[in-house]
């Protein structure tokens, strides 16, 4: 099948939000993302923190998604 990318950002009142989700084959139920040893997970988590945001993994029924937020600077 095809593979299929979605990134979005949206601006709220005091926040900004980074969706990324793909249509693949998804995490297994069991796997801590933010203990991983993979580098492109390494490297969002690093993000991620130096921003003070946080993320949360979005439950899908197919592939993976990625809700990330932070604070807008003023």
């Amino acid at each position: 099948k095809k593979g299929k990318l979605v990134v979005s950002m949206k601006e709220k009142a005091k926040f900004v939000e980074l969706l990324v989700a793909d249509n693949g084959v998804g995490f297994p139920e069991n796997l801590d993302f933010s203990k991983t040893d993979t580098l492109g997970l390494q490297l969002v988590s690093s993000l991620v923190e130096q921003l003070d945001g946080t993320i949360i993994k979005q439950d899908k029924k197919a592939g993976t998604g990625f809700l990330i937020r932070f604070r807008k600077n003023e």
